[in-house]
C-alpha cells in the first residue's frame, strides 16, 4: 500500500491517496474496495470456500425478482444443477401418475396440431429437462407411429386442427389484388376441411385454387431434371421427385374434392406479371 500526500493550490491542505493494488488485473488504483473495476471483480477465481461462504449468507433469504431474473439469464439454455437427479420434482416420472400432472396432459392432447406459443414451449422445454424425460434415448414403435398418424387423419377431417397460415409473397399479394380488381371473389390462404393442406388463392365463382410455385422451393421441372438433389436451406439436400411427389399429393386432394388446381410457375409470372392471367383466361380485359 502507498501513500502520497498531495498539496493543492498551496492552501496547506494536505489530502491522502491510498494506493492498491488489484488482485485480479494487478494494477495500482486508488477507487473504494479491493477491485480497481466490476470487470476485474467478475474475473477474479473464486475459492470454495468463499463459494461456502456466500451460500451460507444468502440461505434462507428471499431472492428478488431482479435477482431471479438474473439467475434465468445466466443459466438459459443450460442445464439446471438443481433439477438434476432426485432433486428435480419430476425425476423417475413420479409427476405421471398424478391426477393433476394427468389432467394437464389430457388437456394438452386435446390441443395437439395446434401451434404452441412462445410460453407453452417454455414450459414444456423445462419440464422435459433431465431424467424426467421419459423418451430421452428412445424412440417410438410402428405401432404407435400408426396410432398418432391415424389420430392426426381423424383430427383433420373433424375440422378440430389449425392450420398455420404463413406469409404471402409479394408475387401472391400481387396475384390477389389483380383478381379481387377485376370483380371475382378471391380468397388467400385457403383451407379445405378435412385436408391437410392450405393452398395460395382461392376464386369461389370459378371453383379454383391456384397454387403459385417459387421455381426453386417447388423444383421446376422446367429448371431442375429429375435425379437433381436441391439443398434446401433449413433442410438438407432434397430430391426434386420428392418434391414433386409432395406437391402431387397435395394437388390430388384438392382435386379429388372437386376442384381445379391451377399452378403459376415464378419464371412465367417474372416473364408476364399478372397478365399471365388474362392469358389462362381467369381475368377478361
Amino acid at each position: 500500500m502507498l501513500v502520497i500526500f498531495l498539496d493543492f493550490d498551496g492552501v496547506g491542505v494536505l489530502y491522502a491517496v491510498v494506493m492498491k493494488t488489484c488482485p485480479s488485473c494487478h494494477e495500482p488504483h486508488s477507487k473504494p474496495g479491493t477491485y480497481c473495476s466490476w470487470t476485474c471483480y467478475r474475473r477474479a477465481p473464486v475459492t470454495e470456500a468463499t463459494r461456502n461462504k456466500m451460500s451460507l449468507a444468502s440461505k434462507g433469504r428471499p431472492k428478488t425478482a431482479e435477482h431471479r431474473e438474473h439467475i434465468r439469464q445466466g443459466t438459459k439454455g443450460k442445464p439446471k444443477p438443481w433439477h438434476r437427479g432426485d432433486r428435480n420434482p419430476n425425476f423417475n416420472n413420479k409427476a405421471q401418475g398424478q391426477p393433476e400432472a394427468r389432467a394437464r396432459l389430457l388437456a394438452g392432447a386435446k390441443r395437439r396440431g395446434q401451434p404452441w406459443t412462445a410460453e407453452e414451449r417454455a414450459r414444456h422445454s423445462q419440464r422435459m429437462l433431465g431424467p424426467c424425460n421419459a423418451m430421452r434415448g428412445c424412440t417410438h414403435t410402428s405401432e404407435a407411429r400408426a396410432a398418432m398418424s391415424a389420430s392426426k387423419k381423424q383430427q383433420y377431417a373433424d375440422g378440430t386442427v389449425n392450420i398455420r397460415v404463413y406469409r404471402m409473397s409479394k408475387a401472391e399479394q400481387e396475384l390477389h389484388a389483380a383478381i379481387a380488381s377485376s370483380g371475382l371473389d378471391v380468397l388467400s390462404q385457403y383451407h379445405i376441411q378435412g385436408v391437410p393442406y392450405f393452398y395460395d388463392i382461392f376464386i369461389p365463382h370459378l371453383n379454383l385454387l391456384i397454387e403459385y410455385q417459387g421455381d426453386y422451393w417447388h423444383a421446376n421441372p422446367r429448371k431442375y431434371p429429375s435425379g437433381t438433389l436441391l439443398p434446401i436451406q433449413n433442410v438438407g439436400p432434397v430430391l426434386v421427385d420428392n418434391i414433386w411427389a409432395r406437391d402431387a399429393a397435395k394437388k390430388k386432394a384438392a382435386e379429388d374434392l372437386g376442384y381445379q388446381v391451377l399452378y403459376i410457375w415464378e419464371m412465367d409470372y417474372k416473364k408476364y406479371g399478372v397478365q399471365l392471367l388474362t392469358k389462362v383466361g381467369i381475368v377478361c380485359t
